[in-house]
């Protein structure tokens, strides 16, 4: 795998993301403008619509990718995807709304009643856009996927901003209503740029039940996954007022700089990984495995020690009011998970293996693990020390699925390949330099 043959994939990935990291600023001031029970209360909101479109994710629109390369079989599972992936969004919105009384009685604050109502309306604004995402990133579209998020950021970051310069007042319903015009704005875009390609039929050779026998595994296991990297802020409003849970959410906003470059480099790792699997090719699919955690691992460590020497500060006290200090060093706690996100890329490549049940079984192990770690440090008050929950989980993953991997395809990770990006750099320069 030659990353210069792949150079403007990577190019507009990394463009893509630094329009969530952009935009990941523009929630600070967002933030500044905002009570932070307010933000609490929309950070609930956002973080249960994402649980529902990892699930679907996971149980609908992952068939694209794991079925849809035939030509032969491209309308039906076109076909079976979508109409999956609008029962399940729906589906648990509508859920949702009608069990918002329940919410309400695990969490005194009746606000929680509040957000059941908006979570259907927004999941029929935002299944065009994942759906027609997910066809742009299985042919790696990825300037096609950059475009999509533009209007989706640009659309927010206006009246975000306008709000700002125009001291305007700023709570729950007005965050709200903004991130429903950015999901339209975006749904429209990116259904007009996959139009040529939205075929349905029911024809074909793969049948439903092969398709689903896939998806139920993977879908048990993301909604394990989801527990430590999307409920966790219902992990911590147990503990704490929402208040602190709006504290925590700007911290994980900080943070989204690095799961934001962790999500690009999965999004092209997986449908190589795919390929690579279904053809044998196990030397190519060595290689990428190296490559891709290399290059994260070298990336991540530099950019954790330089938000060490106090780039977070500056963020902090241009975007945000003294209300928001204590984010900062929930901030600085994230930061040691940070060095374990590229070891992430270990699940996909498993879920690539097809090895379903086994990683289910592992992703049972690190969620345990992980929720003894969040419930031992809510008992004991230290709110300062709740992001080590998600530590706890992607350490055990870490470890779990590099087993699963090299048993299932011999393919071995030796410490000395997370250097191996420094020497492919070194490398490429030399051959530059000769030309």
């Amino acid at each position: 795998m030659q990353i210069q043959h792949h150079i403007w994939k990577i190019f507009w990935t990394a463009a893509d993301k630094a329009i969530y990291i952009l935009y990941g600023l523009v929630y600070l001031v967002q933030a500044s403008i905002m009570d932070p029970a307010e933000l609490g209360l929309f950070a609930l909101f956002i973080a249960l619509n994402i649980w529902i479109f990892v699930l679907s994710d996971s149980f609908a629109l992952q068939l694209l990718i794991q079925f849809g390369f035939e030509e032969s079989n491209k309308k039906k599972v076109n076909s079976v995807v979508i109409l999956l992936h609008v029962i399940v969004v729906i589906g648990l919105s509508s859920m949702v709304y009608i069990a918002t009384h329940l919410l309400s009685a695990e969490m005194p604050e009746s606000r929680i009643l509040e957000i059941g109502a908006y979570l259907p309306l927004l999941g029929l604004l935002m299944i065009p856009r994942t759906f027609a995402q997910k066809l742009m990133l299985k042919e790696h579209q990825t300037f096609k996927i950059f475009l999509s998020d533009v209007a989706f950021f640009a659309v927010m970051a206006y009246f975000i901003l306008y709000a700002k310069v125009n001291q305007l007042p700023w709570d729950f319903y007005d965050a709200t209503e903004t991130y429903f015009y950015g999901a339209g704005a975006s749904s429209l875009i990116s259904v007009a740029m996959v139009w040529r390609e939205l075929k349905f039929d029911f024809a074909g050779k793969v049948t439903i039940k092969e398709m689903l026998r896939f998806s139920f595994p993977i879908t048990l296991t993301n909604l394990l996954n989801t527990i430590p990297k999307q409920l966790d802020l219902f992990i911590v409003k147990l503990f704490f007022d929402l208040h602190y849970v709006g504290l925590y959410q700007t911290a994980k906003t900080l943070f989204r700089f690095f799961e934001e470059g962790m999500n690009g480099i999965n999004g092209l790792v997986y449908p190589a990984a795919v390929r690579f699997m279904k053809s044998q090719d196990l030397a190519s699919f060595k290689q990428l495995l190296v490559k891709s955690v290399s290059f994260t691992f070298l990336t991540f460590v530099t950019l954790t020690f330089l938000f060490l020497t106090g780039i977070a500060d500056v963020f902090i006290e241009w975007f945000l009011t003294e209300k928001y200090t204590l984010s900062l060093g929930l901030f600085k706690v994230m930061l040691f998970t940070a060095l374990l996100l590229p070891f992430s890329i270990f699940y996909f490549l498993v879920v690539a293996t097809g090895k379903i049940n086994v990683l289910l079984k592992n992703t049972s192990i690190s969620i345990v693990i992980s929720l003894v770690t969040y419930t031992v440090i809510g008992l004991l008050g230290i709110g300062m020390l709740m992001p080590l929950g998600y530590f706890a989980y992607l350490a055990s993953m870490t470890i779990l699925n590099y087993k699963l991997l090299k048993n299932s395809t011999y393919v071995e990770f030796k410490s000395s390949d997370l250097f191996q990006g420094i020497k492919d750099i070194k490398s490429y320069l030399q051959n530059r330099s000769k030309s």
